[in-house]
């Protein structure tokens, strides 16, 4: 197989007979769904205060979704915690589907696509996951909007700098 580069990316040019595809690197997909999780949670603790609520009005939403009344007092730590952990937790899941959008499309692609994923995101998370927790559905607003707009941003723009180039 011979390689040059072009654009800063290796092309391969295979012998004939042989198929080459370019694969997903999950490894960047996690930690591009990471940093887009953390980069959304900061937002929702920055922006909560500016709509009206408290900082805490993100992480108590988030507890209350997952745990309802049946969340123990603990302070603001606990809530944080908990907001935090599912934040990341989902986006590594949500990180790996974002890069699956994008990891084939032309790299000038990838934010705008991330952006039309993180309003999916909001759309699933808040109008039918909310209609079975209609707590979540009452606190969805446009800080919510704009912190998952900002995971479909950073989590696409993360994985198409973090990505290593690999073929099978």
């Amino acid at each position: 197989m011979s390689e040059r580069i072009v654009g800063g990316e290796f092309l391969l040019k295979p012998r004939s007979g042989l198929k080459v595809r370019r694969v997903l690197d999950w490894e960047a997909a996690g930690l591009a769904g990471l940093l887009g999780a953390f980069c959304m949670f900061v937002l929702e603790l920055a922006l909560m205060p500016l709509a009206g609520q408290g900082v805490l009005a993100a992480p108590r939403t988030i507890a209350d979704a997952l745990f309802g009344a049946s969340l123990p007092g603990g302070g603001a730590g606990r809530l944080v915690a908990i907001a935090l952990f599912a934040h990341l937790t989902l986006g590594l899941v949500w990180g790996r589907a974002v890069a699956g959008l994008v990891f084939a499309r032309p790299e000038a692609d990838a934010v705008p696509l991330g952006v039309m994923f993180g309003l999916s995101l909001y759309v699933v998370n808040f109008h039918l996951i909310g209609l079975a927790l209609p707590g979540l559905a009452a606190a969805g607003g446009w800080v919510w909007v704009l912190a998952h707009l900002l995971f479909g941003a950073v989590a696409a723009s993360a994985y198409r700098r973090l990505e290593r180039l690999a073929y099978e």
